[in-house]
């Protein structure tokens, strides 16, 4: 989806085509197709909580914010924007890039934290570093002063 959202959008751009292209990536989004998981038991929060648990924001997001943000993308305010890949995650996706054991001591993580950073590195700056390089560490802040200590 991600790579034929960004194919259609560079064509489109490039054949001075007025249509924009952009996808929408919605996480746990509270639908029907959650009620056979969810039941309707006396422990039906309980079970909601437990499929958001490892959200950020710790809910599921709710039909009417995800067509907003497509309103939002078919309209005027959006006329600068495609290609663009939105995630409507309740900062699931943001914890993936962030999930240093420092950021969340009660996982250990080191060795996915490793593998998803070199991956970040080489995709976002062309490098190839390696898990534990010290061109790796120095990519976002916090992990040049990690470097820096012995």
């Amino acid at each position: 989806m991600r790579n034929h959202t960004k194919s259609v959008a560079l064509y489109c751009a490039e054949q001075r085509l007025n249509i924009r292209c952009n996808s929408i990536h919605p996480a746990a989004v509270l639908t029907p197709i959650w009620e056979p998981m969810l039941g309707t038991g006396p422990d039906r929060q309980a079970r909601m909580a437990a499929f958001v648990a490892d959200t950020p924001l710790r809910r599921f997001g709710d039909p009417n914010e995800v067509t907003a943000l497509a309103v939002m993308l078919a309209s005027d305010e959006a006329a600068y924007m495609t290609g663009a890949e939105l995630n409507i995650d309740g900062g699931a996706e943001d914890r993936l890039i962030c999930f240093k054991p420092i950021c969340f001591p009660e996982r250990s993580l080191q060795g996915s934290y490793d593998a998803a950073i070199n991956v970040l590195v080489k995709v976002r700056v062309g490098s190839t570093a390696t898990p534990g390089s010290s061109e790796r560490r120095g990519v976002f802040p916090w992990q040049r002063k990690a470097a820096s200590s012995p």
